[in-house]
């Protein structure tokens, strides 16, 4: 129970999850309008939704799941948790492998934009990026400083 409550007082992890949650809520959102409204699920508002979500969905997958992981791997590293170590190896490779097809199902995606829209999407994901990036780096700091383990995160 402690650690649920520290999770949803932390306020980074707090808006890491509203950053990403936000995003998918988004591309619901305007799929429930499609199934009202009969709208064209391949029109650009909809693939612009779309690929955001799955930008979205790579990063959670491939770098921001992982800070947690951290100080058990540490350990797994020195021979010690060592099943705990493997659960978290075969966890890690199974979103790696998440995150890199839909990794490329956003790239196609991309590709189909024009250049402007390529241009905006980019400028749009950088900023999104940074955002949780500060994010990130906060919470890891809030973490493993009292381990001193934040640089090495």
């Amino acid at each position: 129970d402690d650690l649920f409550q520290w999770g949803e007082k932390q306020t980074n992890l707090q808006n890491i999850l509203k950053n990403i949650v936000g995003i998918y809520e988004k591309l619901e959102q305007h799929i429930l309008k499609y199934k009202i409204n009969s709208l064209n699920l391949n029109e650009e508002k909809t693939k612009i939704i779309k690929w955001k979500a799955m930008v979205a969905s790579v990063f959670l997958e491939t770098w921001l799941f992982y800070c947690g992981f951290y100080y058990p791997l540490f350990f797994y590293g020195q021979g010690l948790l060592m099943q705990a170590g493997e659960i978290i190896n075969l966890i890690i490779r199974d979103e790696s492998i998440h995150g890199a097809y839909i990794g490329r199902l956003a790239k196609d995606l991309y590709y189909d934009f024009t250049y402007e829209q390529q241009t905006n999407l980019k400028e749009w994901m950088d900023s999104f990026m940074e955002q949780l990036y500060q994010e990130q780096l906060n919470l890891t700091s809030a973490l493993y400083h009292q381990v001193k383990l934040v640089d090495d995160v």
